[in-house]
C-alpha cells in the first residue's frame, strides 16, 4: 500500500468488504511542483479529518478514501496507460459513496469529468477551492447534491470536510444498499444485452457501436457488471438496446408497481446471495411480488425474510406448472 493511503475495500484483504469510501479528486497533470506539495498537504488533511471525524463520533463509523493523487498521479512515474487510469478512476467513482473535490486554479479537465460521473450517480459532493481563487459559475449553478465551500487555511478546509461528513453520514452509509438494489433491478437488462452482444462477431459489433454512437470499449464497460449498466445514461441504453434488437421497455425496471419495503428488499438480497440466484431470477421475483401486491394477490404473505422469499418462489413455480 502506498504511503498515505487508507486501506480500501477490494484493494487490501485486511479491509472488510462493505465499508463505504469517498473519492478525493484534484488536479494532477498541469500542476507545478509547489502546487503539488500544497495538494499533497491538503489531501493529507482531508484524509486525517475523515479518520478523526469517524472515530471520534459517539457511535463511530468506518469510512475510507481513494485519492488519485496517491494512486494514479503522473508525477509518480507509475507507467499506467491512459486506458488504465480511466478504468481505475471511473470504477472508483462508480463504487464510491461520495466525492470531495479539491479545485486549484479553477480545476482540471479530469476533475470535471469525475465531477460529472459523481453527479450522474447522484452522490453527495463537496467542492472545495482556495478563497483567493475562483469557482466556475456553471459549477455553482449545477442542480445536484453539491456543496461549494471556499477555504482560507487548513483549519477551514478540515472544518468544511467534517461538516460535510456529519451532514451526509446517513446517505454515505446507505450507499451500498441503494447501489445493490439498483444493480438487481437492471440485472435482466444487462444479462440480455450481454448475451446478444456475445452473439455478434467483430464486424457486427463495430456496426452496432457505430450506429449507436457508443465507443466499442464503452459498450464493454456498460455490460461488465450490473452496477455499471445501472449507472449508464438513458440515452446510451436506448441506443444500445435499439441496435441490438432488445426491447428496453420490457426489461427496464417498472416504477409504477408498488415498491417493496426496505426489509423485504434486504431479505430478497440475502436469499439471492445465499442460494446464488442470478440477477435475472431475483428481479423476476421482485417484479412478480410487486405485481401481486398491486392486485392484492399476496397481501397476507410476508416477504421480510429469506424463508418468505423461498415460499414465494415455490408459489410462483407452482402457478407456472399449472398453466
Amino acid at each position: 500500500m502506498r504511503s498515505g493511503q487508507i486501506a480500501l475495500p477490494f484493494e487490501d484483504p485486511s479491509q472488510p468488504e462493505g465499508i463505504p469510501f469517498l473519492y478525493l479528486a484534484c488536479p494532477l497533470t498541469s500542476v507545478e511542483p509547489s502546487e503539488r506539495q500544497l495538494l499533497d498537504s491538503w489531501c493529507a488533511h482531508i484524509r486525517n479529518c475523515i479518520v478523526e471525524t469517524c472515530t471520534e463520533s459517539e457511535d463511530g463509523w468506518e469510512l475510507g478514501v481513494h485519492a488519485p493523487f496517491w494512486w494514479s498521479n503522473p508525477a509518480s512515474g507509475d507507467k499506467m496507460s491512459a486506458e488504465d487510469v480511466y478504468e481505475l478512476n471511473n470504477g472508483k467513482v462508480r463504487d464510491c459513496a461520495g466525492m470531495v473535490v479539491l479545485a486549484l486554479r479553477g480545476g482540471s479537465t479530469g476533475v470535471g469529468q469525475e465531477l460529472i460521473w459523481a453527479m450522474q450517480s447522484r452522490l453527495p459532493i463537496l467542492y472545495l477551492y482556495p478563497s483567493q481563487g475562483h469557482v466556475s459559475r456553471q459549477v455553482q449553478g449545477t442542480p445536484a447534491d453539491l456543496t461549494v465551500v471556499a477555504f482560507g487555511d487548513a483549519s477551514q478546509l478540515v472544518d468544511a470536510v467534517a461538516e460535510f461528513l456529519r451532514k451526509n453520514r446517513a446517505v454515505i452509509e446507505d450507499h451500498a444498499r441503494r447501489a445493490k438494489n439498483e444493480a438487481v433491478k437492471f440485472a435482466p437488462l444487462r444479462t440480455t444485452l450481454y448475451a446478444r452482444w456475445g452473439q455478434c462477431n467483430e464486424r457486427e459489433r463495430a456496426r452496432v457501436a457505430g450506429a449507436a454512437r457508443i465507443h466499442i470499449e464503452r459498450v464493454g464497460d456498460l455490460l461488465a457488471t450490473d452496477r455499471s449498466i445501472a449507472a449508464a445514461s438513458l440515452s446510451e441504453l436506448a441506443a444500445l438496446t435499439g441496435e441490438l434488437g432488445v426491447s428496453f421497455g420490457e426489461l427496464a425496471p417498472n416504477p409504477t408497481s408498488p415498491d417493496l419495503s426496505a426489509p423485504e428488499r434486504e431479505a430478497l438480497i440475502q436469499v439471492s446471495d445465499e442460494y446464488e440466484w442470478s440477477g435475472s431470477k431475483a428481479l423476476y421475483l421482485e417484479s412478480r411480488a410487486r405485481s401481486e401486491l398491486a392486485r392484492g394477490g399476496i397481501r397476507r404473505l410476508r416477504l421480510e425474510s429469506p424463508a418468505d422469499w423461498l415460499r414465494f418462489d415455490k408459489y410462483i413455480q407452482g402457478n407456472a406448472r399449472r398453466r
